[in-house]
């Protein structure tokens, strides 16, 4: 019963979705039987990084948060260096935390070992696993594990991050659709 409670979050996530769909679809001529329907519990990673990066830094590479977060993603000094040793099988400094490829690359990464994470979970969990993703990537996988697996418990702050993060993944993976079938179409 719980897995299938509504969950504030979720539905007000769902509710900005509808609005930021209709507003794209009723100010651009685009027929919407090219655009394939979004998948709610897929990851357009790209997609994901940009939204996260918008609502993080505003897009300012050497943006410095309040507990020492550098870069475009706003990362941790300590999950830098796990995630660097993981990836590059070496710490990288956290100097390079600035360098916006790096930085983005280095979240990615932190954001693929999170749903790797949920995904061997999946059956515990209580809410869609890019809200999950998002709202781990923000307070942390261990704070959302606490929770049960679920948006419901975080602060309204917390729950307006997810929000926002959702609504711009949405958005660009919409857009690249939209280029892409575009694209293939030869327009």
């Amino acid at each position: 019963m719980t897995k299938y409670r509504s969950v504030l979050c979720v539905g007000l996530w769902v509710a900005a979705l509808s609005v930021l769909l209709a507003t794209v679809f009723h100010s651009r001529p685009v027929r919407t039987r090219e655009v394939p329907a979004a998948n709610p519990s897929e990851i357009n990673y790209d997609a994901l990084v940009r939204a996260i990066t918008q609502v993080e830094s505003q897009g300012n590479p050497r943006a410095v948060g309040r507990a020492g977060e550098r870069g475009l993603m706003q990362i941790k000094e300590s999950t830098w260096a796990e995630v660097t040793r993981r990836k590059f099988g070496r710490e990288v400094p956290f100097d390079r935390a600035f360098e916006p490829d790096l930085n983005r690359q280095v979240g990615r990464a932190y954001l693929e070992q999170i749903a790797a994470r949920l995904e061997k979970k999946r059956d515990r969990l209580n809410d869609s696993l890019p809200a999950l993703v998002v709202a781990s990537y923000h307070r942390g996988p261990s704070r959302i594990e606490k929770l049960g697996f679920a948006t419901k418990g975080l602060s309204p702050a917390a729950c307006e991050y997810v929000e926002r993060v959702l609504a711009l993944h949405a958005r660009y993976s919409l857009e690249t659709r939209t280029l892409a079938m575009e694209t293939r179409s030869g327009r």
